[in-house]
């Protein structure tokens, strides 16, 4: 039997929503956050529940598993867009040869990992957890590097490369956790030192972290 999603279900708030930004580390970085994101979420997080989830290698040794977002990513494109053109004041045109990327992520385990950068310049993410399972056991850490005082770089640049693969977590200090809300969208630029922070130890719920992401130039 073929299944069938319907679209609709992706549908987002963007036209509806407040859209907040947020200032962290020295550098003064810039989070854009936006509520209750998704139209029908609890829809969403019933499709991620019941998605198949592969492990794909990486060049961050992602310690997750990944299903590929099973519809048109043009709404999401559009919306990247527009946050990074009003928000960023980006107006960079996006390249064909440039995929962006959508995909839900799942995670039963996530050991003490060092921060990285993304190979794009964008990225954001939904949280699909209750706010009961997240409490503050889940989020996006933002880190700064202890020898050289950095909080960004550019993305691909050979400093983010000397840096990023010594893997070595007392080369860095955690200045911010950005704790997740159910269907609150996070987006940030990708060049900033970041990781996934999850306590394990407090986690009490079976369901595995569940989250959308967005990967855009």
């Amino acid at each position: 039997m073929v299944e069938l999603i319907d679209p609709k279900i992706f549908e987002n708030n963007l036209s509806k929503s407040r859209i907040k930004e947020i200032r962290i580390g020295n550098s003064n970085s810039k989070l854009i956050i936006i509520d209750d994101f998704f139209v029908h979420p609890e829809k969403v997080r019933e499709y991620a529940l019941s998605a198949k989830y592969a492990k794909e290698s990486s060049a961050h040794d992602n310690p997750g598993y990944i299903s590929r977002f099973p519809s048109d990513p043009g709404q999401f494109l559009h919306t990247c867009g527009y946050l990074k053109e009003v928000h960023f004041h980006d107006y960079r045109l996006h390249t064909i040869d440039l995929t962006p990327t959508y995909a839900f992520q799942c995670y039963d385990n996530i050991p003490t990992m060092p921060p990285h950068i993304d190979d794009v310049n964008y990225a954001g993410l939904v949280p699909l957890n209750t706010d009961e399972e997240l409490s503050e056991f889940s989020g996006t850490a933002f880190f700064r590097h202890r020898g050289t005082g950095q909080e960004f770089t550019c993305t691909n640049s050979y400093r983010a490369e000397e840096c990023l693969n010594k893997w070595d977590m007392s080369l860095w200090d955690r200045y911010h956790v950005q704790y997740h809300k159910f269907n609150q969208f996070i987006f940030y630029e990708s060049c900033m030192f970041h990781s996934a922070y999850w306590d394990q130890e407090r986690w009490s719920v079976d369901t595995p972290r569940l989250t959308f992401n967005t990967f855009t130039w």
